[in-house]
């Protein structure tokens, strides 16, 4: 599934293609990306930080499941577009993914990525980061974060996390490939 008709493919990742959708106020996704079901299914907490994610269909032949979301249009300089506190939040999780142990086994970043959360000193922030790797954990053990500007969007101020959360398992078999 290289191309759905008709939609304009704005963006390519490991995981992912991104299709802007006809309205131009969503995108269609078509993606091996285990983390988009876990947001789909409602496992992930339900807060600002994070886009709400819907399944709308998988592809047999493709073995990739297709998303729906909200477009969020490309930002440049973060600490333009955020309010003062949402930048904050971004600095802060830089800071705890440069901290994040770097692990032999990949079926110990989950641990790794967990000790890091629980150094962030912001409580609220702390518990919804920490609730989001857990129901990623429904997919496995394997559980990395990073975030940089690539992978965060804006929404009216706001911080939101697109794909900072990532199978490493996954992730090998796409480089595999």
């Amino acid at each position: 599934m290289s191309t759905i008709k008709g939609l304009k493919l704005i963006g390519k990742g490991a995981f992912t293609k991104c299709y802007l959708n006809t309205c131009e106020t969503s995108v269609t996704l078509v993606t091996c990306d285990p983390i988009k079901e876990v947001m789909a299914m409602g496992w992930f907490p339900e807060h600002e930080l994070f886009p709400t994610v819907e399944q709308v269909d998988y592809c047999e032949v493709t073995d990739r499941n297709i998303y729906t979301m909200e477009y969020y249009h490309k930002t440049k300089g973060l600490k333009n577009v955020l309010d003062a506190d949402q930048y904050e939040i971004y600095k802060t999780l830089r800071k705890v993914m440069d901290n994040i142990k770097h692990t032999i086994n990949i079926y110990d970043s989950y641990s790794s990525v967990y000790e890091a959360f629980e150094g962030i000193e912001d409580e609220e922030l702390q518990e919804v980061m920490i609730e989001a790797l857990e129901a990623c954990s429904n997919i496995g053990s394997d559980i990395a974060f990073e975030i940089s500007p690539r992978n965060v969007a804006v929404k009216n101020g706001k911080l939101i996390l697109l794909d900072c959360f990532f199978s490493k398992e996954t992730l090998n078999k796409v480089r595999q490939r």
